[in-house]
C-alpha cells in the first residue's frame, strides 16, 4: 500500500526523493482515471485562490500606500514572481499527462523540453519519457517554484534575480567538457538550492498524506498483509533503491523503463502541483504577515 509505505518510510527515506522515482504498485492498485482527471485539474483550478487574494490585496496596498516600500518589495511582485512560473509549470504538466495518455510521443516530447528546459528529442520511445520525466519533477518544482518563492520572501526582488542569475548560468554553462568556471557555477547552484530542496521534500511529504489518504483507500481494501514497499531513486547510486518497511535492509536495483506506467507518472505530476499550491500559499501568507509586522513598527 502506498499510503502505508510513505508513513513508515519518512524517518528513513528522503520523501522528495520517491518523487524522483516511481512508486510500486500494481497497474490494479493505480488510481482511476477520471479520479486522478478530478485531482488534477482541481489542484490546477486552485492555484488560482492565493492568485486572486494575492492580486486585490496587493492592489489595495499599493493604490492606498499602507505597506510602503516593504509592502511593494513582498508583497506586490509576488504574483508576478512566483505564480506565473508555477501556473506555467502546472500547465506543462498537464499537457504532458495528456499525452502520455494519448500516447503522443511528440507532444509529450515537447512538453517535456518546454519544462526542463533541455532537448527531450532523444527520448523516442513512452518508456524513455515516462523515466525522464519522473526525473525532470523534482528539479522543476525546485527552480520553478520553491527556490524563488523562498528568495523572494528572504530578500525581495533582487533575491529572486540573482537566484535566477544563477539558473541561467548554470544552464548556459553546461558542456560536455567541464571548466573550471562551469564547476564553480555547479557548485555555486548547489548551494543556491540546498534549502529550497529540503523544503520541498517538506512539503511533498505533506503533499502526499493529503493526497495519498484519498488515493489509497482502494488499494488498502485489497491488500493482501505483505509488508508494504516503496521505490526510491537515489541521486547518488546508479538506480532506484528499494525500501521494505518491515526491514532495515535496502538494495539498489536498476527497474526496466516499461516498469513505470503513466498512472505513477499521473500520480506524481498530482503531488507536485499540489505542493506548488501549498508554497504559493505559504508565500502569500508570509508576505502579509512581513507587511503586517512591517506597519506596527
Amino acid at each position: 500500500m502506498v499510503k502505508d509505505s510513505m508513513d513508515s518510510s519518512f524517518k528513513k527515506v528522503d520523501p522528495f526523493l520517491w518523487i524522483e522515482g516511481a512508486i510500486e504498485t500494481t497497474k490494479e492498485e493505480a488510481p482511476s482515471t477520471g479520479k486522478l482527471d478530478r485531482l488534477v485539474y482541481g489542484s490546477f483550478v486552485g492555484v488560482a485562490i492565493p492568485i486572486l487574494a494575492g492580486s486585490v490585496t496587493s492592489l489595495f496596498l499599493w493604490m492606498m500606500r499602507k505597506g510602503g516600500l516593504f509592502a511593494r518589495l513582498f508583497v506586490c511582485p509576488w504574483l508576478l514572481i512566483s505564480s506565473i512560473p508555477v501556473i506555467q509549470a502546472n500547465w506543462l504538466l498537464i499537457k504532458f499527462q495528456r499525452a502520455l495518455q494519448e500516447e503522443d510521443v511528440g507532444a509529450a516530447q515537447h512538453a517535456l523540453t518546454d519544462l526542463s528546459g533541455s532537448d527531450q528529442s532523444n527520448q523516442i520511445t513512452l518508456p524513455a519519457l515516462r523515466l525522464e520525466a519522473i526525473k525532470t519533477f523534482g528539479d522543476a518544482m525546485v527552480s520553478k517554484c520553491v527556490g524563488p518563492c523562498f528568495y523572494f520572501v528572504l530578500f525581495g526582488i533582487p533575491g529572486v534575480f540573482v537566484y535566477r542569475t544563477i539558473l541561467i548560468m548554470d544552464k548556459n554553462m553546461n558542456q560536455p567538457t567541464p571548466t573550471e568556471v562551469g564547476m564553480l557555477i555547479k557548485l555555486l547552484r548547489g548551494s543556491a538550492d540546498f534549502i529550497p530542496r529540503r523544503i520541498s521534500r517538506y512539503f511533498i511529504s505533506i503533499s502526499s498524506w493529503l493526497i495519498e489518504e484519498d488515493l489509497s483507500t482502494e488499494n488498502q481494501q485489497r491488500s493482501s498483509g505483505r509488508g508494504p514497499e516503496i521505490l526510491i531513486r537515489s541521486s547518488a547510486s546508479t538506480g532506484p533503491v528499494r525500501k521494505d518497511s518491515n526491514r532495515d535492509n535496502v538494495r539498489i536495483e536498476n527497474p526496466p523503463k516499461e516498469d513505470i506506467t503513466s498512472e505513477q507518472v499521473g500520480r506524481t505530476i498530482t503531488l507536485v502541483q499540489v505542493a506548488s499550491v501549498l508554497v504559493l500559499l505559504t508565500t502569500f501568507l508570509l508576505s502579509i504577515l512581513s507587511v503586517g509586522i512591517t506597519r506596527r513598527k
